[in-house]
């Protein structure tokens, strides 16, 4: 794995205090308490670069990132339904793979109303990613991450407070369920 991968990966696990990588728990807190990031969140909004500081969600952008509440405060890269025609020539220019994730997810979650798909991009440690998150009413949601080329860097299983990350085939392949080591009906049985 890329060492940029797994930047990746430790980024958009900001926050979540279980962090698994193909079945494997990270001991991430160390990683965390020193690490200072470099990025930028695209579409944000009514914030600029300077400012940066979500004094709802208590953290500063220049320095943390939460995954889990993110969304409130972003806006989509054009994506969604009505889409104007701007953001249909701006959706084309997208990569293919990043375009097929959206409309897996917008078909399973979105169009089926148990959910919202959200799309967003990052530039970290400048490197452009492009992210698919999606929520649900309750804690479970879904994320996806490409390069600007479309390469998958990562795909990943959330439930609140935990992020298991896992080949997007086995995501897609077991959608909707959770990787056994986040799955709430394994760890109960396990108590």
């Amino acid at each position: 794995m890329s060492n940029f991968i797994q930047t990746v990966k430790l980024f958009y696990s900001q926050k979540y205090t279980e962090v698994y990588d193909m079945g494997n728990r990270l001991d991430v807190k160390q990683i965390y308490a020193s690490r200072r990031w470099d990025f930028h969140v695209r579409g944000l909004e009514k914030f600029d670069k300077e400012e940066g500081f979500l004094e709802e969600g208590g953290y500063n952008l220049n320095h943390y990132f939460n995954l889990e509440s993110i969304h409130i405060y972003i806006r989509e890269l054009g994506l969604g339904y009505g889409m104007s025609k701007y953001s249909k020539a701006m959706f084309s220019q997208l990569p293919k793979s990043f375009r097929e994730s959206w409309g897996f997810y917008s078909e399973n979650v979105g169009e089926a109303d148990w959910g919202s798909v959200w799309a967003f991009g990052v530039t970290i440690e400048g490197q452009d990613t492009f992210a698919i998150r999606v929520t649900t009413d309750g804690s479970d949601g879904w994320l996806e991450v490409f390069d600007s080329q479309g390469g998958n860097l990562g795909a990943a299983r959330t439930d609140g407070i935990r992020i298991a990350w896992q080949s997007v085939d086995w995501i897609r392949t077991h959608f909707p369920a959770y990787p056994p080591e986040i799955d709430p009906k394994s760890r109960i049985e396990n108590k």
